[in-house]
């Protein structure tokens, strides 16, 4: 459910599998997920910040282990949503 402090995210279908199996999805954004999960098309998807900041927060972690291709993968994953964050105001450390 879409809250005053929700973001939105515009993320195509290969960003969202990269979150799906690097970013460990909390509940309500694995919900989103699963429902887009057939479909190829850019969707938006909506995150509480305090989500997106754990979400974030997996990718680095998962950066951590990735080899040089899926590294580079994941940090343009990570720089794109933080990106989107910071246009709606919030900022990622």
């Amino acid at each position: 459910m879409a809250t005053e402090r929700t973001l939105r995210l515009r993320l195509s279908a290969y960003e969202r599998g990269l979150i799906w199996d690097y970013g460990y999805p909390f509940e309500d954004l694995r919900r989103q997920l699963q429902a887009l999960a057939e479909n190829d098309d850019e969707h938006v998807v909506t995150i509480d910040p305090y989500y997106l900041d754990h979400l974030l927060a997996d990718l680095v972690r998962s950066m951590k282990r990735a080899n040089s291709r899926l590294l580079d993968e994941l940090d343009e994953l990570y720089d794109n949503i933080a990106s989107q964050a910071a246009e709606q105001g919030h900022h990622v450390l």
